[in-house]
């Protein structure tokens, strides 16, 4: 039995929450079992929801070079988000710097300051980590965050299936 998506997707509707404006993950999971005499079959559907801000993003090199990283963007984002004391990444640039491919990533800091972090894009070493505060520091961290603020909200969804078939003896 193979559910559809649109029976999956409603499957995630019932979880509850309106996801709208915040950073979430919601997962509903089905399990449909079937048995006959000669088999059971256990098919498993698992839905993942996932809405947040859309972090703004800036390629400023060749399509070419830039499928060469071998650190993702999304793990660019968490080393500078770590790396920041678990800022909120504002926005991002895939650039060259002294010869390296590099992601420039804008963190936003809890206490209303901003850094900048510099990720090498082939080992994900951190090249620069610059906190800025003062007026400088507010002043960033205000244009940072009316970039977040309008970046569009995006939503995916991540269906998984798995079916398993056991022969009855």
């Amino acid at each position: 039995m193979r559910m559809s998506l649109s029976s999956a997707l409603a499957g995630a509707a019932i979880l509850g929450a309106t996801l709208a404006g915040s950073a979430a993950a919601q997962t509903s999971v089905t399990t449909t079992t079937v048995s006959t005499p000669e088999a059971t079959t256990t098919n498993v559907e698992t839905v993942t929801l996932k809405t947040g801000k859309k972090v703004p993003f800036t390629s400023k090199v060749a399509p070419s070079l830039a499928e060469t990283a071998k650190i993702s963007r999304e793990e660019a984002f968490n080393l500078a988000s770590e790396y920041a004391k678990d800022g909120e990444v504002s926005s991002a640039d895939l650039e060259t710097k002294d010869g390296r491919l590099v992601y420039e990533v804008k963190v936003l800091n809890k206490n209303k300051k901003s850094s900048e972090v510099v990720v090498d894009a082939m080992t994900g070493e951190v090249v620069k980590a610059q906190q800025y505060g003062g007026v400088k520091g507010r002043l960033i961290h205000h244009k940072e965050n009316n970039k977040l603020n309008h970046a569009a909200t995006d939503t995916t969804v991540e269906v998984k299936s798995t079916t398993t078939v056991t022969p009855k003896p």
